[in-house]
C-alpha cells in the first residue's frame, strides 16, 4: 500500500485495506486474501482508528439479499433467462440456506449462463449445441483472470458441473407437475452423468495432497530454522528502532521473504496452515500412534477424515496397528491371554441364560450383578421383547390403577 500510494504506515486507512484485498482476489492470490492478517496488525498497533471493526470481514459482509438482487448482480442480458433463474432460485430457496443459495447462483449465473452470453452474444435458449457445450466446459476447466487468460486448473471442476446438471434435471422434473411454468424451458442436459463422477478427481486430489505432504515433511526442520532466523532479525530491527528517538534514523539489514523460502527443484515451496495438520497426522501415524488417537487429537468425528490426512499407504497403517497390539500384549499380564477352561466357558454361556427375564433380555455386562434387585421394569438396561409389549402395557395399567386407588387415602 505504501509503495503504490506513498506516505507512511500511519497514513494507511481502512479503505486502503479494502482495496488491497480486492486486488489480491482479482489476481487470485491464495495467501492472505481470505485471511488479512495485516489488517489485524494495523488495528492492534493503533494505526487504524478505534471506530474500525476488529476484523476486515465485517466491512465486506453484504447482508442478506433478495433472489432478484442476487441474480441481477451478474448482469444477465437475456431477460427471459434472467426471469427463469429468479423463479428457479425462488423455488429452491426454502430448502437452502442463504450462503448455499448464493453459491449455486454464482455457478449458474456467472460460471454458466453469463459465460455463454459473453462468448455467444444473443443466446436465449437452454438448448445448447454440442460445440457450444464443449467450448463452455473447456473454459470452465480453468480459473481465469479479468482478461480471460487461464491462471490455473479448477480443482472442483466436476463439482461445478453437478449444479448445472441439477438445474436441467430440476426443470424437467418440475415440468411434469407444472407444465405451463416450466415445460417451455425443458432441454437436453449438456452434461452427461459420467462427467460428474468425482471418484477419479477425488483420488487425484488425494494423491496430490499426499505428495505435497511427503515433500514438506522432511523439510519441516529447515522451515523452522528459517522462521527462527526471520524472527531474530525482526527482533533486532525492533530493538534498534526503540533505541532511537522519535523521528531518528537507524541502519539495519533487511531480510526479505525470499531469504526464508525453501525451494524444491528450483521452485519455492508454499506452506499453508492446513499443511501442518496433514504433516502432524502423517508423522504420528508413521511413528506408530493408533489412528483413532490421532483423530481425537485433531478433533475429527470420523476416522476416515484422519486417514484422508495421512500421506501413507494402507499397509503401513495395518503394520503399525499390529505392532501396537503386539506391544500392548507384552505389557499386559500374560494370564489374560491364556486358554479358557471348560468351567469358565460354561460360566460365560450361563451369563447369557441368566440375562433372560420375563419381559425380554437384560443388557448388563458380563460378570456384573443386577443393580436394581430384579426390578426390571425400572431398569434402563432392559431390552424389551416385542412379544411382551401387551404384558408391559398391562403392568403399566395396573400401576396407574393402584395409584388412583391410593390417592384418596393419601389425601386423608
Amino acid at each position: 500500500m505504501i509503495t503504490g500510494k506513498g506516505g507512511l504506515v500511519s497514513d494507511i486507512t481502512v479503505g486502503d485495506c479494502i482495496e488491497l484485498t480486492a486486488a489480491l482476489e482479482e489476481h487470485h492470490f491464495r495467501g492472505s486474501a481470505g485471511r488479512p492478517l495485516f489488517y489485524a496488525l494495523l488495528k492492534e498497533t493503533g494505526v487504524l482508528p478505534a471506530s474500525a471493526p476488529l476484523r476486515l470481514r465485517a466491512l465486506r459482509i453484504e447482508g442478506r439479499r433478495s433472489v432478484e438482487q442476487i441474480v441481477d448482480a451478474y448482469g444477465i442480458e437475456c431477460r427471459a433467462v434472467r426471469d427463469l433463474l429468479v423463479e428457479y432460485f425462488t423455488e429452491r430457496a426454502p430448502e437452502l440456506d442463504h450462503v448455499s443459495l448464493r453459491s449455486i447462483a454464482r455457478n449458474l449465473c456467472r460460471l454458466f449462463w453469463r459465460d455463454l452470453e459473453i462468448h455467444h452474444p444473443g443466446i436465449d435458449s437452454l438448448r445448447l449445441t454440442p460445440e457450444v457445450a464443449k467450448a463452455w466446459k473447456e473454459r470452465l476447466a480453468f480459473i481465469r483472470d479479468a482478461q480471460g487468460q487461464p491462471v490455473r486448473e479448477r480443482v472442483n471442476f466436476r463439482s461445478e458441473l453437478v449444479f448445472v446438471r441439477a438445474f436441467y434435471q430440476d426443470i424437467a422434473r418440475w415440468a411434469a407437475d407444472d407444465p405451463a411454468r416450466w415445460a417451455p424451458w425443458v432441454a437436453p442436459c449438456p452434461i452427461k452423468a459420467n462427467e460428474c463422477a468425482t471418484k477419479k478427481s477425488r483420488s487425484r486430489v488425494k494423491s496430490r495432497m499426499d505428495q505435497r505432504t511427503r515433500t514438506q515433511l522432511p523439510l519441516l526442520p529447515a522451515l523452522l530454522r528459517a522462521v527462527e532466523r526471520q524472527r531474530k532479525d525482526a527482533e533486532a530491527r525492533i530493538t534498534a528502532a526503540r533505541a532511537k528517538p522519535a523521528g531518528g534514523r537507524f541502519l539495519c539489514l533487511v531480510a526479505t521473504s525470499q531469504s526464508a523460502q525453501i525451494t524444491v527443484a528450483g521452485d519455492p515451496l508454499e506452506w499453508r496452515p492446513h499443511d501442518f495438520r496433514r504433516i502432524f497426522v502423517t508423522d504420528t501415524i508413521r511413528s506408530g500412534l493408533p489412528p483413532h488417537i490421532a483423530a481425537k487429537i485433531c478433533g475429527h468425528a470420523a476416522l476416515d477424515t484422519t486417514m484422508g490426512y495421512a500421506a501413507i499407504y494402507p499397509e503401513d497403517v495395518i503394520s503399525h496397528h499390529r505392532a501396537f497390539i503386539a506391544r500392548r500384549r507384552t505389557e499386559r499380564p500374560s494370564e489374560e491371554y491364556r486358554e479358557l477352561t471348560a468351567t469358565e466357558w460354561d460360566e460365560f454361556l450361563a451369563h447369557f441364560e441368566l440375562r433372560k427375564v420375563a419381559l425380554g433380555t437384560c443388557g448388563r455386562d458380563y460378570a456384573t450383578p443386577c443393580q436394581h434387585e430384579n426390578a426390571c421394569v425400572r431398569c434402563p438396561l432392559l431390552l424389551v421383547d416385542p412379544a411382551q409389549m401387551p404384558r408391559l402395557q398391562e403392568i403399566h395399567a395396573n400401576l396407574v390403577d393402584r395409584l388412583q386407588e391410593a390417592r384418596p387415602g393419601l389425601a386423608r
